[in-house]
């Protein structure tokens, strides 16, 4: 509930935020670091609000409403903050009774276990002397001193009198990352509540075969008759299949057990097990040993939850790859979205919080109902026609009319099917019966189904607990979540009520469509329509305003609670009439009478309320009768008023030049509505319309229009349809919004993106696509004439995500970056999109806007020849399209010519005095033809280019079928060899646009007496009349005689438009100069392996384009760019290509073994040694005489040099330094030459990291490592100090791994120096110990080296040497100095590396 943090050390300008809490915070201010600070986290489930508090203390308070309010003030005194009485009395006085005071108060008394009492601790005690307040604390300590082992009792708790006795207050013997243990506080309810469990059918791996065999038994057991009643026969089923799936099937609960956090597993158990035993240990022992035992299993156990968590982080991501389930990845970018599981809801009732799940139902239920009560009517409209109720209406439309006739025909076993089809969801429905149940029915179950589907339909009686919903509260997006008025009703019906919905649904929506009387401007909820249309109309109202410099005002009314509201006589009256007394409309009468519903909250039911108005939820049937109910809304507007109708979103628009004369045209308009309500029965919300004026004039006065005598609201924008529009249409207003929100789903892909782990790219773009991009682009052809400054806003959020999916750097140029995603920009995208949006207006008959017009002229295409949308003409539950494919059981692989032909006469044999008409399609490179062959005449088809093969075979049907009504054909038997085109021919409820007109086609012409049928060939079988029709198919594309037809499918008008826009990429892509351009020169994606790893697809990515953060790091940290030896790069303009003549390649493994080869010949010499690293070489020469030192060498150097001019390697005399080893006063030394330059003499020199002086004290070298050693202590004090979070094993590990290597290089060299420059070393190291332990001055480094089980600088030293050594008989190099070896006994005392293993 709450959670209350002191020391939350965070800086004084940052925001924290917590998933599902709501945060109240204080941090520290004007402190040099992150310090201090307190936070309160309560959860979104509790309403809540912060109370001010004026106090010089680091406070903060808030105020939770539960069963009454509760004011928690929380609380942090640091011990260099004094305080006094009163100032704990001030903050006391400024809260809310009752209240709960609690933090650090860094205060020790007696009075509450602590060993001692301070002045601190007597002010508190002051502060309980006040009979209203008690101390919760019960004496155990709160926090342990991890310097010393001891226990203090600093956090106190305290709360007023009225509260003490309901709270539970202890501690939890857990020790995090705090050295505070925590404290919980249990308040204690009035009300106790039963557990609430749920069940679920376990649907994951069910038994189809035996739940199927089960329902069958049953079934058999009760037979229907025709005198059983309706809710026998429903009840029966019902039991029946419930019963079947309890057996085969099975339930599952939800167990009310915490799901465990994904990361936890047996090894954290363990350790945290064996933390809080160290725990308990020590506070009984109080001995050192016991408590670095715990300070270690501290560390463990962090090490542990960190790794574990990361590790964790980094599988959930990386599984979401091209083969995951897309189920498996929206559910956890649903996770990842915040959107819980947890559908807990409580209820303001009054000033109360209300949390039983009774009271809550039945709370919702209540406003559920009063919405639809007829207190939601007008006094007038209900006096009027509250009399409708009662009324029994008589339709005057001949029940013998055909399309009468067919409307009330039975219901078939297709039409389930049908329905079926479109039905997979596993959410089952009051009766507990989800869809998976009835697609696994056997026969029996289905035929018993139908029967009672047409008892209910030819009596119109339907059971009564199929006119009963439950409830689901859906909490509306961004409402308070406390108030009953923020949620949304969703109801569950009866899964076998719904289907038998969705089959009259399908019967009335055919009748109203094909007889026009729904009105055309409606747009929702019908077939090829959408948002678009009615935000197209507007735009281009708009856009005409704007041009003719007129002024246009636009008026967004709201319908109060319109499908609540429905006058249900009304909708029975309208149904009067256009259909007869019959099946349906009895069925529809019946269906809006006697509804009720419950409301299901946190597992429990409200009462029964009856649902007296509106049409019922979650039926489709009712969305068909609300568009009858409101579809005489747009014939109350007169022209010139226009208006946009999306089911319930209506919205009214007049333009003109006189300002007045148009507010008096929407003025009356707005009458007219208020009219037409008193007699619909719906309502218009003054508060939630809007209205807006569009314009380019500055000043606009008297605009101000009345609804119901109150001013309608203005404002410079307005939101349609999920579009906002502004006064200039500029648009600016929307993308910003469109940008923000983007912005926010950004982080989502964030999350699941990273360089070295993250989910597969494919993965990434398909979450990219839905979340961001479908945003951005939702009706973009609106906003396709924008200025180029304000689409740049969405422009970059484009950009920023498919950086995200292909991992690119941040330099990456954005052509580049576009390319390897495989996404076109977005302007492109937006011409594509209005392409698409031409053609489809086209083809429902509609106007397109200038806008767009405008947009396509450049485009090579003409939308205007698509093929038309049709309504289908005959009743489709009762259509049959005659088509034979008998022939298609036969495998064309397995099956000879003869055979089919054989077949084919057979076939033929039945259709005697039937004309054969054969079609055929044809497609090659230089376009599509079609023909069509009636006897001795052939139709030649030309078709655009870019149809498919598809469209061509069935305008070749379509054409045949043209040509029989045209030629009087009455009997005809039309031979196709694609059989594709048959099959979607058949499809009755959902074909394609040409397949749809040729159902027209052939029913119009056996509606008048022609008889047709369709028969499947095998193409190339030596058909004749086949063979011919594709002979003259394909000289169709070429021949002058065929008849042109501009006709194509939509399927095609997305080819062209897709090959359009990336021709118009592609051509953009080849101007660029970027490195992907030098080797790439299309605009398709090269493929990623699918196991390939995101860091591996990543890195990939990178270098395909040619940023990575080795070549363009520079430019994220602002520094100039690093300059190049080999190549050359002035700004962004590289050079022409170079062949690379001399030196190994870099980057290679194998460069380092030729280098190596390449120089294995380097000179040697009798009278001196060499010694080679790679590159690095030494000479060296002995002697008790300099001269002749200096001469070995410098004869050596001249070989050097003659090798070197052979071998074109030459060295540098600058970089060449020598030194003279010696304990004797030195002479100077002759002059050593190189390429003719002096190289100098040195006192020491500085060979492979190591400084070698001249007379080897190791000095120069030593000092020089601790200046280093130091430098780096500073850099890593902030993570080895007393305050830093890490344990001191990882502290221990920073120092083995960073400072010491540093110090001890190549120590068996130089190891055997003198003891002072060991001791040296030492120093540093005891140093490192006691900052990391922050152990006091008392305490010996000998024992800190024990405790950190840590060897002395000595000990490690000779572990070293002696490995060192050890090692050495295995290298050949070795052998050949005699390294090895040791050295014979010298005259010197100074050590030798060899003395290190004495």
């Amino acid at each position: 509930m709450c959670i209350s943090l002191q020391e939350t050390n965070l800086k004084n300008n940052l925001i924290p935020n917590i998933k599902n809490y709501n945060i109240f915070y204080t941090n520290r201010q004007n402190c040099i670091r992150a310090s201090g600070g307190v936070a309160s986290l309560i959860h979104i489930d509790y309403p809540c609000e912060q109370i001010p508090i004026i106090s010089n203390l680091e406070v903060i308070a808030a105020q939770i409403t539960l069963e009454s309010k509760i004011s928690i003030c929380n609380i942090y005194v640091p011990n260099q903050t004094s305080f006094n009485t009163s100032d704990i009395d001030n903050i006391i006085k400024q809260l809310p009774k009752p209240f709960i005071l609690l933090g650090d108060f860094n205060s020790h008394s007696e009075y509450w276990g602590s060993d001692r009492t301070d002045a601190r601790g007597k002010s508190i005690e002051k502060i309980l002397d006040d009979d209203s307040i008690t101390l919760l604390n019960n004496g155990e300590p709160t926090r342990l001193n991890p310097s010393n082992g001891h226990f203090s009792n600093i956090d106190l708790s305290f709360s007023s009198v009225s509260l003490a006795q309901r709270i539970s207050w202890s501690i939890l013997h857990e020790i995090y990352d705090s050295d505070h243990l925590p404290i919980l506080m249990t308040l204690l309810s009035t009300k106790t509540l039963p557990p609430t469990l749920s069940y679920r059918w376990k649907l994951k791996n069910p038994d189809w075969v035996f739940f199927n065999t089960l329902v069958d038994s049953f079934m058999q057991v009760n037979p229907q008759s025709d005198t059983s009643t309706i809710e026998d026969d429903t009840t029966f089923i019902s039991e029946s299949i419930i019963r079947a799936a309890e057996v085969a099937i099975g339930k599952t609960t939800n167990s009310l057990k915490r799901n465990l956090v994904p990361w936890w597993n047996d090894q954290i158990k363990e350790s945290i097990k064996q933390k809080n035993k160290a725990l308990k240990t020590f506070q009984s022992s109080k001995n050192m040993s016991d408590l670095i035992k715990l300070k270690q299993l501290r560390a463990k156990t962090r090490y542990l939850v960190k790794r574990s968590k990361t590790d964790s982080w980094k599988t959930f991501t990386s599984c979401l790859g091209p083969k995951a389930d897309s189920a498996l990845i929206w559910r956890r970018v649903g996770s990842l979205r915040g959107f819980s599981k947890n559908h807990n809801i409580h209820i303001m009732k009054d000033t109360k919080l209300c949390t039983d799940p009774n009271e809550i139902s039945n709370l919702l239920g209540d406003f559920f109902y009063h919405n639809s009560s007829d207190e939601n009517y007008n006094t007038t409209f209900l006096e009027k026609n509250v009399h409708m109720r009662n009324q029994n209406f008589i339709s005057n439309i001949n029940p013998h009319l055909d399309e009468q006739t067919k409307l009330n025909s039975p219901i078939m076993l297709t039409d389930m099917f049908r329905v079926l089809s479109k039905c997979n969801s596993l959410a089952p429905g009051p009766d507990g019966i989800p869809y998976k149940f009835i697609h696994n029915l056997p026969m029996t179950a289905i035929n018993s189904i139908i029967q009672v589907y047409n008892k209910i339909w030819s009596s119109g009686h339907i059971p009564q607990n199929w006119k009963h919903s439950i409830i689901i509260p859906i909490l509306k997006p961004g409402k308070n979540k406390f108030d009953t008025k923020s949620y949304r009703p969703i109801s569950l019906l009866n899964t076998l009520a719904k289907i038998l919905e969705k089959i009259i649904d399908y019967r009335l929506r055919w009748f109203l469509e094909k007889n026009n009387f729904l009105d055309p401007r409606q747009n929702g909820f019908r077939r090829h329509r959408s948002t678009t249309n009615s935000l197209h109309d507007i735009q281009e109202e708009i856009h005409s305003t704007l041009e003719a410099k007129q002024m246009m005002g636009l008026i967004a009314l709201d319908i109060s609670k319109a499908y609540d509201t429905t006058w249900r006589p009304r909708i029975v009256k309208i149904l009067s009439n256009i259909i007869c007394k019959g099946n349906l409309f009895n069925f529809i009468q019946n269906f809006l009478t006697d509804r009720t519903f419950q409301v299901k909250c946190n597992g429990k039911l409200s009462k029964l309320y009856s649902q007296k108005n509106g049409v019922p939820q979650g039926s489709t049937l009712s969305v068909s009768l609300f568009l009858l109910a409101i579809n005489d809304i747009p014939l109350v507007i007169q022209p010139p008023v226009m208006c946009t109708l999306f089911a319930d979103d209506f919205n009214i628009f007049c333009r003109g030049i006189n300002t007045n004369r148009t507010i008096n045209y929407l003025q009356n308009a707005i009458t007219a509505l208020q009219d037409w309500s008193l007699v619909s029965g719906f309502s218009f919300s003054v508060e939630k319309s809007q209205c807006t004026f569009f314009t380019n004039k500055r000043n606009i006065v008297n605009t101000t229009i009345y609804m119901n005598n109150i001013p309608l609201p203005i404002k410079n924008s307005i939101k349609i349809l999920g579009i906002l529009f502004d006064s200039r249409n500029t648009w600016i207003p929307h993308l910003k919004t469109i940008r923000k929100d983007s912005l926010l789903r950004m982080n989502t892909l964030k999350c699941l993106a990273h360089r070295s782990w993250g989910s597969h790219s494919s993965s990434l773009l398909q979450i990219y696509k839905a979340l961001i991009l479908s945003k951005l682009e939702y009706n973009s052809f609106l906003f396709i004439k924008a200025k180029a400054t304000a689409l740049k806003m969405i422009d970059t959020i484009h950009n920023a995500g498919l950086r995200l999916v292909t991992g690119a750097y941040r330099s990456s140029p954005i052509p580049s970056l576009l390319n390897t995603a495989g996404v076109a920009p977005l302007d492109i995208r937006r011409v594509h999109s209005s392409i698409l949006l031409a053609t489809r207006r086209t083809q429902n008959n509609l106007k397109v806007m200038n806008q767009i017009n405008d947009t396509l002229k450049d485009i090579p295409f003409s939308h205007r020849g698509v093929i038309k949308n049709e309504t289908i003409q005959a009743p489709p539950w009762l259509l049959n399209i005659p088509i034979n494919r008998e022939l298609s059981k036969y495998s064309k692989n397995d099956t000879a010519p003869i055979i089919y032909k054989q077949h084919l006469r057979s076939i033929i044999s039945g259709f005697h005095d039937f004309t054969e008409i054969y079609t055929d399609g044809s497609k090659m490179e230089n376009g599509v033809g079609a023909a069509v062959v009636v006897q001795d005449h052939v139709s030649m088809l030309r078709l655009p280019n870019f149809c498919s093969i598809y469209t061509a075979e069935a305008i070749a049907i379509s054409f045949a079928l043209d040509l029989i009504k045209t030629n009087h054909i009455h009997k005809a038997v039309i031979l196709s060899d694609s059989l594709s085109t048959l099959r979607s021919i058949e499809n009755i409820y959902n074909p394609n646009e040409i397949s749809r007109k040729i159902q027209n086609q052939i029913y119009n012409l056996t509606h008048t007496g022609y008889s047709i049928t369709l028969l499947w060939i095998p193409s190339h079988n030596q058909i004749q009349g086949n063979e011919r029709a594709d002979q003259k198919a394909r000289q169709a594309i070429t021949s002058t005689d065929a008849i042109r037809l501009n006709h194509f499918t939509l399927h095609d008008a997305k080819s062209i438009t897709s090959i359009i826009t990336n021709n118009i990429w592609l051509r953009a892509w080849k101007q660029g100069t970027s490195k992907l351009n030098e080797i790439k020169n299309t605009i398709h994606t090269w493929p990623s392996p699918p196991d390939f790893s995101r860091k591996m697809e990543t890195s990939v990515n990178r270098i395909r384009i040619g940023h990575t953060s080795i070549t363009h790091q520079y430019l994220m940290k602002k520094e100039d760019p690093p300059i190049c030896d080999t190549c050359v790069k002035i700004n962004d303009t590289t050079s022409q290509l170079k062949i690379i003549n001399a030196g190994v390649p870099q980057g290679s493994k194998i460069s380092p073994l030729l280098f190596n080869l390449y120089v294995s010949d380097f000179p040697t010499s009798i009278n001196t040694e060499i010694a080679l690293y790679a590159d690095d070489s030494a000479i060296y020469s002995s002697s008790t005489d300099v001269e002749t030192v200096t001469k070995n060498i410098q004869d050596h150097l001249n070989d050097i040099q003659k090798w070197g001019d052979k071998w074109k390697i030459k060295l540098n005399p600058q970089k060449s330094t020598a030194v003279l080893f010696t304990n004797r006063r030195p002479k100077t030394p002759g002059n050593l030459k190189l390429y003719g330059n002096n190289i100098p003499w040195s006192p020491c020199i500085k060979y492979l990291g190591v400084i070698l002086d001249r007379k080897l004290t190791w000095n120069p070298h030593i000092t020089s490592k601790l200046q280093q050693g130091y430098q780096r202590l500073k850099i890593l004090y902030p993570l080895l100090n007393r305050q830093s979070s890490l344990s001191w094993k990882c502290s221990i590990l920073l120092y083995k791994q960073i400072l010491r290597p540093l110090l001890l290089y190549a120590v068996p060299v130089w190891g055997n120096c003198a003891k002072t420059h060991i001791h040296k070393i030492q120093i540093f190291q005891s140093k490192v110990l006691r900052t990391i332990s922050n152990a006091p001055w008392f305490i010996r480094n000998a024992a800190l080296h024990t405790d950190f089980q840590l060897p002395s600088i000595t000990d490690y030293i000779k572990k070293l040497t002696f490995n060192f050594f050890n090692h050495l008989q295995y290298a050949s190099s070795a052998k050949y100095y005699n390294l090895s070896v040791p050295p014979p006994i010298r005259r010197l005392k100074r050590g030798r590396p060899h003395d290190l293993l004495r």
